[in-house]
């Protein structure tokens, strides 16, 4: 149930455990003596009957140990695998990352040192928090550009205007910043502007870059984004795109029968990011 809701809803799946523990109650009541009045000077009791309830644990003991046997990961039954690349044109340096707990021989392979509870590097798309990182090759393409058209501050509220772009035509583009933003406007080609009010979890208080922003399929000529913030200071930005399959890079190598890729956004997309100072 958590594997479908997700961690974050996983209090919605406590309400479906309950429901299922409803269904135990009947055999509850067989293992409980229940006294029955007759007339005021004498009562029946029923004595407790173990045979159902330990019956049906054993069914339970026996299933669930069967099931355990038998449920191996084989080519018909893949194990699902998250791995990412990610460069940061800035240190000219790249990195895989995963999201595993426990890395397979052949994610292991890519990310053999563990991250603990440590931040990334550098922003990565959708939050990601890898657990494992690895060393990997730099690849010789342009990273993202922001470019700045106005900035305004105005006592206490500051107004930035960029334009972002991409110039290897990534399927996704992220704009982080290290500060929250009180609200966005993204203007692309000839379509009508798009402002949101960004929330907040109370978590992300404790994040590098607290803000975040996903633009998927932006046009070749990029986008206009017009931030508004408290404060005068202006922002330090963080700039990515990412485009989806590792299978062009010259250090990867094919899963093996048996693995899968990870269904996380995430999972198979390679990563090119830089950082922004208006």
């Amino acid at each position: 149930m958590v594997g479908v809701l997700g961690i974050a809803n996983g209090a919605v799946a406590v309400v479906f455990f309950v429901l299922a523990g409803l269904i135990v109650l009947p055999l509850v009541e067989l293992v409980l003596p229940i006294s029955t009045g007759i007339n005021s000077s004498k009562s029946i009791t029923r004595r407790p009957s173990l045979l159902v309830p330990l019956a049906a644990l054993t069914i339970t003991v026996v299933l669930i140990t069967s099931g355990l046997a038998v449920d191996r990961f084989d080519p018909n039954h893949p194990r699902q695998t998250h791995l990412m690349y990610a460069m940061d044109a800035d240190s000219g340096t790249a990195m895989w990352a995963s999201q595993d707990q426990d890395p397979d021989p052949w994610t292991a392979a890519y990310v053999p040192d563990a991250n603990g509870n440590s931040e990334p590097p550098i922003p990565l798309p959708y939050g990601t928090k890898p657990n494992w990182l690895g060393t990997a090759a730099v690849l010789p393409v342009d990273p993202p550009r922001i470019d700045l058209l106005e900035s305004r501050s105005d006592r206490d509220a500051t107004t930035l205007r960029v334009r972002v772009a991409s110039p290897r035509g990534a399927d996704v583009v992220n704009v982080f910043a290290d500060r929250q933003v009180e609200s966005a406007t993204i203007s692309a080609d000839d379509q009508r502007p798009v402002t949101a009010t960004p929330s907040y979890p109370e978590a992300d208080g404790q994040r590098s870059w607290p803000y975040e922003l996903i633009f998927h399929n932006p046009p070749a000529t990029g986008f206009v984004l017009t931030l508004h913030l408290r404060g005068t200071d202006l922002p330090r930005m963080y700039v990515s795109d990412y485009t989806v399959g590792l299978d062009a890079l010259p250090s990867f190598r094919p899963r093996p029968a048996g693995l899968v890729r990870s269904p996380a956004h995430s999972s198979d997309i390679v990563v090119v990011g830089s950082t922004f100072s208006p």
